[in-house]
């Protein structure tokens, strides 16, 4: 058994036939209609609708073999002569860059037929699909070009009455539409306000790079009457793609997505500059150079670069290091001949370079001997600090190797020569310089050091043949008058052989005395071995005569 109704439409307050369309390959004998309660033996009965809502149809047929078929109860749904109320649409959201999901609160109309969606286009609204499931509230819209504009859509609901909501009252949606500009360090990123909410509490911003399969994450909330955002927070020229969701303030508290827009900075960055700390001369045969890192850079820094010079204005690099490097030691440098320039500067993690801050320039020291054979030094200033130097100290290079300071001077002062140090039974006369830089904000004290320079001194010794120990002061002592004699042995006998006097300490005079009292007027042999500083040797052998 099968029926259907004549009235394409089934209103209330009209009459509604209803049709068998039952086929039989045996005769029917019977056929009998229930509908809401009252039989029909009529083929094809009539009724008046008198309410909205739902009429319960039963048709039950017997053939001529006696077998009866029924067509279970079947609702017969009347339809209001009034317009249906407006559906409610949730919100319009783009999934991908060509299709738009559309949601929609389920009607709870009794007399309810389908929905009919409706795209804007660029005469008005036109009809897109039509859905007849009531509980099917989402439509998935395809073919879009959500890159290049918004989409504005309608839903209209028809009853079975064939009466459909108001058009021309119905509430528009339409998407998000962005887009995305590259500007110097920063893209600017902008939108179309989303349409169908009575307000939208925020709009959140989302960013990828382009070429990375990461997801979008969100980067900055802005307020719910703005339409622009400026990313600033980049890294590089990157390629970036975003998206915007704004979120629907109260009501139903729906979210909307944008479709996606991309842009490239138009990177033009300088990192903050490092500074060379110092260069220092080491063990008299490699310089130390040493520099800090970069504070506050946007971009992480990557490496720490070195250039060396030897004049201070052609530059050659001479180190490629991490960012963990804060120090090299060039061994390639001839520290006694001349001094050296070195810079130093950073590159980001976008290849951005750094300015340079400042330079070192080593204290190049050359040690002579004055007209008077004491040691002379002059130097070159050391250059790059950006605060003073507070002093320049004199060292001199003891036996063991270690260093002793012997004076310091002012800054400005370039010249020394050393009155103060004894001129004998010293192995050199190796001296180095050592500036000091102005300590500020209670850094720490930082130092460069010269190359080590030896005075080229020359030996002299002088051997008496007399002396006078008479205590009037003058002439009391043999003494062998020298300079730069570094090795000294002294050794004295009377005309019998005996030793009467022996040192080696140069400092030390025979006073005419031998075993506690005075030696006799005479003639005594005198044996003294040296070696100069300049590593001559000699051996003197004489007479010198005491009187008394």
């Amino acid at each position: 058994a099968a029926f259907t109704s004549e009235n394409p439409n089934t209103c209330v307050g009209t009459t509604i036939t209803l049709k068998d369309l039952t086929i039989s390959d045996t005769s029917l004998v019977d056929t009998k209609w229930i509908i809401d309660g009252i039989t029909y033996t009529d083929k094809e009965p009539s009724f008046f609708a008198t309410k909205v809502g739902t009429v319960q149809v039963l048709l039950i047929q017997e053939n001529v073999l006696g077998c009866k078929d029924t067509l279970d109860s079947y609702t017969l749904v009347i339809g209001d002569s009034i317009r249906p109320t407006d559906p409610e649409i949730l919100r319009v959201t783009v999934n991908t860059n060509d299709e738009i999901q559309l949601d929609y609160k389920q009607s709870t109309n009794l007399d309810f037929k389908e929905y009919i969606i409706y795209r804007e286009g660029t005469t008005g609204f036109n009809l897109l699909a039509a859905e007849k499931n009531n509980r099917k509230t989402s439509y998935f819209s395809n073919g879009n070009q959500t890159l290049g504009r918004s989409y504005c859509f309608k839903l209209e609901e028809k009853n079975t009455c064939g009466l459909l909501s108001d058009t021309f009252t119905d509430l528009r949606h339409c998407t998000i539409e962005i887009e995305a500009v590259g500007d110097t360090n920063k893209n600017i990123v902008t939108w179309n306000r989303y349409e169908g909410w009575n307000t939208v509490s925020v709009y959140n911003i989302y960013r990828k790079e382009l070429n990375n399969p990461s997801v979008m994450q969100q980067i900055g909330t802005v307020s719910g009457d703005s339409n622009s955002y400026v990313d600033s927070i980049l890294y590089c020229n990157i390629d970036y793609s975003y998206k915007v969701e704004g979120i629907e303030e109260n009501g139903n508290l729906q979210t909307s997505w944008s479709d996606t827009a991309n842009a490239t900075p138009i990177w033009l960055y300088t990192p903050p500059s490092n500074t060379l700390v110092r260069a220092t001369v080491e063990q008299d045969i490699e310089i130390l150079i040493e520099w800090d890192s970069v504070a506050k850079s946007i971009i992480p820094i990557s490496q720490y670069n070195l250039l060396k010079s030897w004049n201070g204005k052609d530059y050659t690099l001479l180190y490629e290091g991490s960012n963990t490097e804060f120090k090299f030691v060039d061994k390639k440098a001839l520290v006694d001949d001349r001094s050296y320039f070195y810079q130093t500067y950073a590159i980001d993690e976008c290849n951005d370079t750094s300015d340079i801050w400042n330079y070192g320039k080593t204290i190049l020291l050359q040690a002579d001997t004055s007209a008077d054979q004491r040691p002379h030094l002059e130097w070159s200033h050391y250059m790059g600090w950006t605060e003073d130097i507070s002093y320049y100290a004199v060292e001199i290079k003891n036996p063991d190797g270690s260093f002793m300071e012997i004076a310091n001077f002012p800054y400005q002062d370039t010249i020394f020569t050393d009155y103060i140090t004894n001129l004998n039974q010293r192995p050199n006369y190796c001296y180095r310089i050592v500036a000091y830089k102005e300590i500020v904000n209670n850094k720490p004290q930082i130092i460069s050091v010269s190359n080590e320079d030896c005075s080229p001194v020359r030996s002299k010794i002088y051997y008496p043949n007399a002396f006078t120990p008479n205590a009037d002061k003058i002439n009391d002592f043999y003494v062998t008058p020298s300079e730069y004699i570094k090795d000294y042995e002294i050794s004295i006998y009377n005309r019998w052989g005996e030793k009467v006097f022996q040192t080696t300490d140069i400092s030390k005079h025979w006073d005419g005395n031998y075993l506690g009292e005075a030696a006799q007027q005479d003639a005594y042999a005198v044996i003294v071995v040296t070696t100069g500083v300049d590593l001559v040797r000699r051996v003197h052998q004489g007479t010198i005569t005491l009187i008394r």
